[in-house]
């Protein structure tokens, strides 16, 4: 009988619908083969899972090395070349949408392209006329 390695899930969620179609619960110990942590182990990330008792190949366990995360902040200021202070064209999507909340302007939380952000502008500053039936 081979021996047989035990797998716990120690993720964040109380349960995990995993890999191998099965449900996994937090902290709850399973055991299984070697041959099965073989064709699994990429899928067992070490903050994820412990694993006991079995000699791993590329142990997911061991150490990784993490790349330092740099926070890209977009220029919100008016280009240098603006002189009007109203986007155009040379403005960017930040600019523009930073803009219109200085305006008190709507502005969709969804991806918004520029040429609808600056049509948004357009529409301020050139509201269409209402028709006014007070007769």
């Amino acid at each position: 009988m081979p021996k047989l390695a035990t797998v716990t899930y120690l993720g964040p969620q109380y349960s995990r619908a995993a890999f191998d179609g099965r449900e996994w619960l937090r902290r709850v110990p399973r055991e299984v083969s070697n041959q099965w942590i073989d064709a699994n182990s990429v899928h067992l990330r070490a903050e994820c899972w412990l694993i006991e008792g079995a000699e791993l190949k590329d142990s997911p366990s061991a150490p990784v090395e993490v790349e330092e995360v740099v926070e890209v902040v977009e220029e919100t200021a008016p280009p240098a070349s603006d002189t009007d202070g109203i986007p155009d064209t040379e403005w960017t999507r930040a600019q523009i949408r930073e803009w219109l909340s200085e305006k008190e302007i709507s502005v969709p939380r969804t991806y918004t392209t520029k040429a609808k952000l600056l049509s948004l502008v357009e529409e301020h500053l050139n509201p269409t006329p209402t028709e006014d039936n007070t007769e």
